[in-house]
């Protein structure tokens, strides 16, 4: 006589055991989330905006080179007023204030160490920062680690799902 007894105990250990992998992946999927979207450290952010102010002093220059280039090899650029207009608005090509991207360019070039001390001390001078705040590398030394389990638990499900399938069984 078979026992059914014993293939239901079976199935419900795979149902449960595929929940339990389902209910985990979704806690690790949720934490990965919160890792991607934590809070920058604060010498991370300090990083980044040093980043930012040297990019945009580096073009600030390579555009005043361009202007001046055009103008030394071109004298007649001179009586043209949209070339004498983007040279006294140092490359803009714009009043100050009217493109806020040339703008900081200018003011990158000019005042670089400036804003780059005055950002720094107001993020030194903050109170608080969020808890969750991750540096780049606990950031990707973290995903690594969830992507890694993701992968093994997601491997999981599916050798179980298979392996129902093959005897005729839907886990799914």
């Amino acid at each position: 006589m078979i026992d059914f007894g014993i293939a239901k105990r079976l199935f419900t250990s795979a149902e449960a055991r595929l929940a339990a992998i389902r209910a985990e992946l979704q806690q690790m999927q949720a934490r990965r989330e919160a890792v991607r979207h934590a809070a920058v450290s604060r010498e991370d952010l300090k990083g980044l905006v040093a980043v930012w102010i040297a990019g945009n002093c580096s073009r600030f220059p390579e555009q005043v080179q361009q202007i001046v280039g055009r103008l030394a090899t071109n004298p007649h650029a001179l009586s043209k007023s949209d070339e004498l207009k983007r040279l006294v608005t140092f490359g803009s090509g714009s009043q100050f204030g009217e493109d806020p991207t040339d703008l900081s360019q200018i003011l990158s070039a000019l005042l670089g160490p400036a804003m780059l001390s005055a950002v720094s001390a107001a993020v030194d001078s903050m109170d608080s920062w969020p808890e969750t705040a991750l540096t780049a590398a606990q950031r990707e030394k973290e995903l690594t680690v969830l992507d890694n389990k993701i992968e093994k638990l997601l491997h999981e499900e599916r050798e179980i799902v298979d392996r129902a399938r093959e005897a005729g069984l839907n886990l799914e």
